[in-house]
């Protein structure tokens, strides 16, 4: 797989984003690069990614995240909604990011 980025989270690195379907990571700004969250969309990764920028995101640990500190995202374009499930899953393990905490993860 390959992974494409890691960008500043910022509207103007959003810009360059397609309306695509894919899974995306965000990453701590911090030398280590710790992972906050990953996730998927069947739609638009630009508009997925977008949201995590909102006053009203509903995750409180990502809308901390992003309002204090600096924060990286990359992603993976994936058609196939399986292959897009799969690699969200398998990255949610893999990474256990702290924003992801308490996520239901079924096979």
């Amino acid at each position: 797989m390959l992974w494409i980025g890691k960008r500043i989270l910022k509207p103007h690195n959003l810009a360059t984003l397609l309306d695509v379907p894919g899974v995306y990571r965000l990453w701590t700004a911090t030398p280590d690069l710790i992972p906050l969250y990953v996730g998927s969309t069947n739609r638009s990764l630009k508009r997925k990614i977008a949201l995590h920028l909102l006053p009203s995101e509903p995750n409180p640990c990502i809308r901390e995240a992003v309002a204090h500190d600096t924060c990286y995202f990359d992603f993976i374009m994936i058609t196939s909604e399986s292959k897009r499930r799969w690699t969200e899953k398998s990255e949610i393990m893999r990474l256990n990011p702290r924003c992801n905490a308490g996520a239901q993860i079924t096979w």
